[in-house]
């Protein structure tokens, strides 16, 4: 009699590949050199083996899968998709997976990383994605993995999401390592910590879904593997959230949820563990969304009625200004107006752009101190007086922070 593979007995690894060709040990899971990453169900790891099908005039009334006949093999599109419960450390790989360019970590503990829209199609990073199927050379593995679509949710108890992968190659004869079996331990984000924000008010929710789609390819041209992956536009993410009438703030009860879509007017959503939007200190994560809701209709949400809201993530403000509007000074991240006031529609997670000076360029503010000043989330280089600046508000942003240094964007 062979081994007996329990459904229990499977578990998962990741590693971090420079290159989209070349496996890595799978050592980049929860922890440093822990490869393990728990998920709540399995993964299955389809070689996406592409059969080239045509009925043949054979003579015969059935199919022919001699040589030559109805079927030819072609290529592979490997996939999977992993669902994690949501925590700093289970989440960092994937969204450098999805958002690619679009991530970067700052340089001192707690090593905030951030996850943001990107301006470029090329690939940085991609994933070693095990499967432990039992010993010896048996289990699965993909290889140059990168996540095409990332969906964040909430039903009321767990941060939960779930990663749809696209791989380079695929494998059924890795053995597992002992580093690749490991995992850290660090508790996982449930909803009744939440803080949820709609603009500046705090509100009750009673759930959420945000679907981040990269409208990623990958072309094999005249090959059997995909020769590169290409970054599409993330012109397609979408999200629902469901509010009670008795929202917890006046500005968010009764008709008004109804009355903002019908005005047609953006609002920003902020869903964070921890002390601020943005992440911080280590454990805490925020998202941080720009929406356009496109519908609102009741239904009973926990023995009350509520908005079903579902919204596009858009960018929906931007302030612009000429020069001889701000100061800054080197080594530090404030930056502060003079002359203006900023008005309730900036927010963290905001774009802030210098346009020219020593630091022009995309920052990104990490707390709205005032309607003069703002922290940007990394210190400013040098003086940076009397600059032109926009601000824009992100379609998404998303930050967290697990003290362990990554090499994101780096």
């Amino acid at each position: 009699m062979g081994d007996i593979l329990a459904p229990w007995m499977p578990l998962y690894a990741i590693g971090i590949q420079s290159s989209m060709d070349t496996a890595v040990a799978a050592t980049d899971g929860i922890d440093a050199d822990r490869g393990g990453v728990l998920l709540v169900e399995h993964a299955e790891f389809s070689p996406g083996q592409i059969i080239h099908e045509e009925k043949k005039l054979s003579g015969e009334s059935y199919r022919q899968a001699r040589t030559g006949h109805d079927y030819n093999m072609g290529g592979i599109d490997p996939k999977t998709t992993f669902p994690i419960n949501g925590s700093a450390w289970n989440f960092w790989s994937f969204l450098w997976a999805l958002f690619q360019t679009g991530s970067r970590e700052e340089a001192a503990d707690p090593y905030v990383k951030q996850f943001f829209h990107y301006d470029s199609a090329v690939m940085e990073t991609w994933l070693t994605l095990v499967r432990y199927m039992g010993s010896g050379a048996v289990s699965h593995r993909l290889v140059g993995a990168i996540a095409n679509q990332l969906t964040l949710s909430s039903d009321g108890t767990m941060l939960r999401g779930s990663a749809e992968m696209m791989a380079y190659d695929h494998e059924t004869d890795h053995t597992m390592s002992a580093a690749e079996k490991l995992f850290g331990e660090h508790a996982e984000l449930v909803w009744e910590n939440a803080t949820v924000m709609l603009n500046n008010d705090t509100i009750d929710l009673n759930g959420f879904e945000i679907v981040i789609p990269t409208n990623k390819t990958g072309p094999r041209y005249n090959h059997q593997n995909p020769q590169k992956f290409i970054q599409g536009d993330l012109k397609d993410m979408t999200g629902t959230i469901t509010i009670p009438w008795d929202s917890g703030d006046t500005d968010w009860d009764g008709n008004v949820p109804m009355t903002t879509m019908k005005a047609g007017t953006t609002a920003v959503l902020k869903i964070y563990w921890g002390s601020a939007p943005v992440a911080a200190a280590s454990g805490e994560l925020g998202i941080i969304c720009g929406v356009k809701f496109k519908d609102a209709s009741t239904e009973e949400l926990e023995g009350e009625l509520g908005w079903t809201l579902p919204f596009d993530l858009v960018s929906g403000y931007e302030y612009t200004t000429g020069t001889g509007t701000i100061e800054t000074t080197a080594d530090s991240a404030v930056v502060s107006a003079t002359g203006t006031a900023w008005d309730e529609n900036v927010h963290p997670g905001d774009k802030f752009v210098l346009t020219d000076g020593a630091d022009a360029g995309d920052h990104f503010i990490k707390t709205v101190d005032s309607a003069t000043q703002v922290t940007l989330l990394r210190a400013l280089t040098a003086t940076d007086d009397d600059c032109n600046y926009r601000i824009e508000n992100s379609p998404i942003f998303i930050t967290l922070a697990d003290g362990i240094s990554r090499g994101i964007g780096l």
